[in-house]
């Protein structure tokens, strides 16, 4: 049995290893390239998996072409890397009746990227957006991945490193991957 002591020990110890991260993102204030750059940062030290979950996803070219190659890289290195994206906007969306505001694109997007997806439907949107890197650690926050919200948009961005934590977000990314559906 090990003492009081090294028990609490332990605890600190655990406690100490969990972080978190934020940055702050306004208008103008910062480059859709510098904020790429912590997503990629975040992405490039996975070791097994990476599982997105997405609103709003399109970057134009340059970022896709970025955030391409630190995925390949990923996969080259085995990294298994999934995707559940909000699957229900509509071309041209009535507010009125209360149907997603988001541009069309998310789903075109995901799919060229070429690893495995899910289309998440149902009435409520899908709001949430997250990363989980490895079940330990989560990128999330306001800050849907568009060019946009990396530029012109008040947004933030957490990095949670926290294995509990990262427990929740990915309990929840694997009820999206089976259900396909918000219910």
């Amino acid at each position: 049995m090990e003492s009081k002591e090294s028990a609490e020990r332990v605890i600190q110890t655990a406690q100490s290893a969990n972080s978190l991260s934020l940055f702050f993102l306004a208008q103008g204030e910062q480059t859709a390239d510098s904020v790429m750059a912590h997503l990629t940062d975040f992405i490039s030290e996975a070791k097994e998996t990476l599982d997105f979950a997405v609103y709003d996803m399109r970057f134009g070219d340059q970022l896709k072409a970025t955030l391409a190659d630190v995925l390949r890289q990923r996969a080259a290195a085995g990294v298994k890397i999934r995707f559940c994206y909000d699957g229900d906007k509509p071309v041209h969306p009535n507010l009125a009746f209360g149907q997603d505001p988001a541009p069309s694109g998310t789903s075109a997007f995901v799919q060229s990227l070429g690893y495995p997806w899910r289309r998440i439907a149902g009435m409520k949107l899908m709001h949430n957006k997250f990363v989980i890197r490895d079940r330990t650690a989560v990128w999330t926050g306001s800050t849907n991945m568009t060019d946009d919200a990396f530029t012109r948009m008040e947004n933030n961005i957490l990095v949670i490193l926290s294995e509990p934590l990262a427990a929740y977000y990915a309990n929840e990314f694997e009820q999206l991957w089976e259900k396909e559906n918000f219910d």
